[in-house]
């Protein structure tokens, strides 16, 4: 008999999380949801990423923005790149910060969109990016992107492979940024991170804004993607545990978006 009542408890829990999730979403009217409730929800889960959409592949068309589906004709979004949805969002936060440097991790689709806004920005500034990659492959291919859509005078693509380290007492797969990055960022502070990677293990992603931190503005936005993997949900919690880093939310935006700040 107990056998059988916890066969039945566990399936209503995984039918409740995510719609849960969803409502949550809708009562906040497109602003963030609070990671505290978020994890309250996370608790009638069961398995491992009970939260994460499988993602499916989409077409740039799917672009509410003209310009930016032209300049990703031909990409699949929504699968290792960020969705469209997400990447409307990356899109807005951008135009309304107006970062002199924007750093992000993890190449690609998102380093073309990322490229094409700060180009509408040099006449203001000095808009640039800097784009830390991994894969030596994947770092060339989006060089020639860009070179390829006018724009690698835009972006430094910065090859960063993965070493183990421990921080917090936990060991990570974390970016080795080159020695030289510091030169890359110059006198700018960084106002704006997109973090995509690293493709490691659950909650690699959680060092990446660590190992930037000299070169973050105060009040610099921080964009995560994939917010809602368990691994992610853990990273928003350590890092709002921080000190120096506050997490508003998680948008219900394709894979679910984490929205943070650097504290003042």
């Amino acid at each position: 008999m107990r056998s059988l009542l916890r066969r039945i408890g566990v399936w209503p829990f995984r039918l409740v999380s995510e719609p849960a999730f969803r409502l949550l979403a809708l009562m906040y009217r497109g602003r963030p949801v609070p990671v505290r409730w978020i994890m309250l929800i996370r608790k009638f889960g069961r398995g491992d990423d009970p939260l994460a959409r499988h993602p499916a592949p989409q077409e740039a068309h799917t672009l509410a923005d003209p310009a930016l589906s032209v300049l990703l004709a031909g990409r699949t979004l929504g699968t290792w790149a960020l969705g469209s949805e997400a990447i409307e969002v990356v899109a807005e936060a951008y135009r309304e910060r107006k970062p002199a440097l924007a750093i992000e991790f993890g190449s690609g689709a998102s380093t073309l969109v990322l490229a094409d806004l700060a180009s509408t920005l040099s006449a203001e500034g000095s808009a640039a990016v800097i784009s830390v990659e991994q894969d030596r492959e994947q770092a060339s291919q989006t060089i020639s992107a860009l070179q390829a859509a006018g724009l690698g005078e835009f972006v430094r693509v910065v090859h960063a492979p993965l070493s183990l380290s421990v921080v917090g007492g936990i060991p990570y797969s974390s970016y080795v940024l080159p020695v030289d990055f510091g030169d890359l960022v110059g006198n700018r502070l960084a106002a704006f991170v997109l973090v995509d990677g690293p493709a490691a293990e659950s909650g690699a992603r959680f060092a990446t804004v660590l190992a930037i931190q000299p070169w973050l503005a105060p009040g610099a936005l921080i964009l995560l993607d994939d917010a809602l993997r368990d691994g992610e949900l853990d990273t928003a919690r350590r890092w709002d545990g921080s000190g120096w880093i506050h997490v508003h939310g998680i948008l219900a935006r394709d894979k679910g978006i984490l929205v943070a700040e650097v504290r003042p």
